[in-house]
């Protein structure tokens, strides 16, 4: 989609793309993780959703989300150029892994993700191939020293503008989407902090 739409206005250019994901609940009831395991159903659970899994959430109130994972990749001007949907536990970094080769064929010099996304490794085969990778580099688990350096780098240059203009291009294509789908985002914030 991205290879279609570059030519036809700015707001379609890729050279700067953000990547997310967000967790959408699957619909009640909810099948706990000690009767999946068991792979148990209650009798008492009608019409549940036995393809949805268990993740955890930064932004839901409670944590943990029985539901689905939408990963978009999208333009500046939020413009989706890539959509992965999947089970909620499926991870930042496998989607990523799948979406690789069609990042790196658009005309891409900047991929902006939040901290879930952080990997060194990834990171400098990105450079390789002439794509940054920008990240808030800010988890725990990222090494002082290595994460100070990437920070103080990340803040040289584009990136620095568009890691904090992350949530502004990409929650309102989630918040879109669930409106469309009328299905409930698994987010405490809602299109209008974004505004």
């Amino acid at each position: 989609m991205a290879q279609w739409a570059s030519p036809l206005g700015e707001e379609f250019h890729t050279e700067v793309i953000y990547e997310d994901k967000s967790l959408f609940k699957a619909r009640e009831p909810v099948w706990h993780k000690k009767d999946i395991q068991m792979n148990h159903i209650p009798d008492n659970l009608r019409d549940l959703d036995t393809d949805a899994t268990w993740s955890k959430s930064a932004y839901h109130v409670r944590r943990w989300v029985f539901g689905y994972g939408l990963h978009i990749t999208c333009a500046s001007s939020g413009f989706p150029i890539l959509l992965e949907a999947d089970t909620a536990s499926v991870s930042e970094h496998e989607v990523i892994k799948l979406k690789e080769e069609d990042i790196l064929s658009t005309n891409t010099g900047y991929l902006v993700t939040d901290d879930g996304y952080t990997d060194f490794e990834k990171v400098r085969d990105y450079a390789k191939k002439g794509l940054l990778l920008a990240t808030p580099a800010t988890a725990t688990r990222v090494k002082k020293a290595e994460g100070e350096s990437y920070r103080q780098f990340t803040e040289q240059c584009i990136s620095a503008i568009s890691i904090k203009s992350r949530k502004a291009v990409i929650e309102p294509v989630f918040d879109l989407i669930s409106r469309l789908l009328s299905t409930c985002l698994a987010r405490r914030e809602t299109i209008n902090s974004y505004l």
